[in-house]
């Protein structure tokens, strides 16, 4: 069994919690909402309702998926709280800084190796769009005349 809480893990968990109370609101908010979306477009709406309905409950579902993540991370907090391993860093080892809990009470990361992470995304990123948008594309070298060819005309 766990130790008892101390004074800042009770703290957090309260936030958890309430945390979690009013993200399952609005989610399910956000379900009735999209739902409401679907029986507002008919058969009588004309393509532009119909696009803006579809658009509204994309941006719904995204926001959904987004709330369902935090509210996944904000679970596995309190089972850390409970477990007794709330606060350390999942990646090394450390203790989280408590400003960086208490900023984000789901933390799972210090911010050293947050940062890391954060680097190597952007890295990442940023190869996988040079090789998306090379800055020399050789794929029309060919297509270009030569004055010979221009004089065949």
């Amino acid at each position: 069994m766990a130790e008892l809480l101390t004074k800042f893990e009770q703290d957090m968990q309260k936030i958890l919690l309430e945390e979690r109370s009013a993200l399952i609101r609005r989610i399910r908010e956000r379900e009735k909402n999209r739902e409401n979306y679907s029986k507002n477009v008919t058969s009588d709406s004309d393509d532009t309702d119909a696009s803006s309905a579809s658009l509204e409950q994309i941006n719904e579902i995204s926001i959904i998926r987004a709330e369902t993540n935090t509210l996944k991370a904000i679970e596995n907090a309190l089972g850390r709280l409970s477990a007794g391993t709330y606060g350390k860093c999942m990646k090394c080892g450390k203790k989280i800084n408590i400003e960086r809990l208490k900023a984000v009470p789901h933390a799972i990361l210090c911010i050293d190796c947050k940062t890391k992470l954060e680097n190597k995304k952007q890295r990442d990123e940023a190869f996988a769009q040079s090789q998306q948008n090379p800055i020399y594309d050789d794929s029309d070298a060919g297509d270009e005349k030569t004055s010979d060819e221009d004089d065949e005309d």
